[in-house]
């Protein structure tokens, strides 16, 4: 079911009872947490099914051929050093648009970009770029990456190339400055032209750069780089990683197409890495999540429908925008806008409390809730 364009923050709305429920996604497991903190990366084996695979592989055999520089709809061809690249692929249709936020990936991806979403303005983060990739025989990608372990850049990284981790809290926070979502839809085996990281590099304090030995062999590519890990990987596998991880493709030497889809998250008050804008048709179509995500700005503008007629009322004397006037409808008004979501949040969890079925985490979560129905103060700012 579609829904209509949005408004005021609309995103955080919940869904109407005739909606589908989305679907619960999967938390990052300690191992994942792990091996992301040490390596800048992990390997989901078989995120999608094979059936999500052929559909997202249906619609791209499905569009017209384009030369570089070509249109589909909102769909740009470009091209990279190695590659042909087609972005803004999530204005494709429903098998791109369920990427956005995939139950496979996309709880892991908030953990790991990190942040708490303090301001209630914004979606946890963003994708700045969605492409879709076709490396052919002899293609590749050079080495590069955005923190101090590139091989290509020897200024100091953007927000977007950093990487730290907080021990803040009871379980740490990560914090990245954007996040490599890689899609594999056809086998990519020795000679394919797979993805290489060097392991840990996402937080090295030494540039590849100043080490000669730790050069590629074939500059257009990752071949030969020491230390560094190709991703072989089949249909349906996903890897994240962090985009300061030094990392390149390995040249492709076998015939064929290798095909990747990438979403890149980064956090949600930046901006689309090439000034794409992503259309007002896809983001009136899609959840009120998955606008906020493709575009925060347009999820949180607000459009004005004037309610109040020039002669329908006025203030009495001496009450305009008064203190006595602000203690009343409007602060009544404050709090029913606080905590409405709060009990509809806080309900269900409680009728589990008393079933003796609530989990470690819900428990956590309706402390939280508890403390803030409490703890809220109208006249704060």
């Amino acid at each position: 079911m579609r829904t209509p364009p949005l408004r005021a923050a609309d995103w955080q709305r919940e869904p109407a009872a005739a909606e589908e429920p989305a679907p619960v996604g999967v938390p990052a497991t300690k191992l994942e947490e792990y091996l992301f903190d040490l390596n800048g990366f992990v390997v989901l084996k078989g995120a999608l099914s094979l059936a999500e695979v052929d559909e997202l592989n249906a619609a791209l055999d499905a569009l017209p051929k384009m030369k570089l520089g070509d249109w589909f709809g909102h769909a740009h061809m470009t091209s990279g050093p190695g590659d042909v690249s087609l972005q803004q692929v999530y204005e494709l249709g429903d098998p791109f648009e369920r990427l956005i936020d995939h139950p496979a990936y996309f709880e892991k991806l908030k953990r790991f970009i990190g942040g708490d979403g303090w301001d209630n303005n914004h979606a946890p983060l963003m994708i700045d770029e969605a492409f879709a990739n076709f490396r052919a025989t002899g293609g590749s990608i050079p080495m590069h990456g955005s923190a101090t372990a590139t091989g290509s850049s020897s200024g100091a990284p953007g927000r977007k190339g950093s990487y730290w981790y907080s021990h803040a809290g009871e379980e740490g926070t990560f914090n990245s400055g954007q996040i490599n979502m890689a899609l594999c839809l056809a086998p990519i085996r020795p000679g394919d032209g797979a993805t290489m990281l060097v392991p840990g590099s996402h937080k090295a304090n030494i540039a590849i750069r100043d080490v000669p030995e730790l050069r590629p062999t074939d500059s257009g590519s990752m071949d030969g780089v020491l230390g560094a890990v190709p991703q072989y990987m089949e249909p349906g596998d996903v890897l994240l990683f962090v985009d300061c991880v030094t990392h390149g493709g390995e040249r492709k030497t076998t015939h064929g197409v290798r095909r990747t889809i990438w979403y890149r998250y980064t956090m949600a008050w930046s901006r689309l890495r090439y000034g794409y804008q992503p259309s007002r048709e896809l983001c009136e179509r899609l959840t009120p999540q998955r606008a906020a995500i493709v575009d925060p700005h347009y999820a949180r503008m607000l459009e004005r429908y004037p309610q109040v007629e020039p002669s329908s009322s006025k203030f009495e004397d001496g009450e305009a925008w008064s203190v006595e006037f602000l203690s009343k409808d409007i602060r009544d008004q404050q709090v029913q806008a606080h905590q409405e979501p709060l009990a509809k949040a806080r309900i269900p969890l409680e009728e589990k409390e008393r079933a003796g079925t609530l989990t470690e985490e819900e428990a956590k979560r309706l402390a939280n809730i508890r403390d803030r129905e409490k703890g809220f103060d109208p006249t704060s700012h």
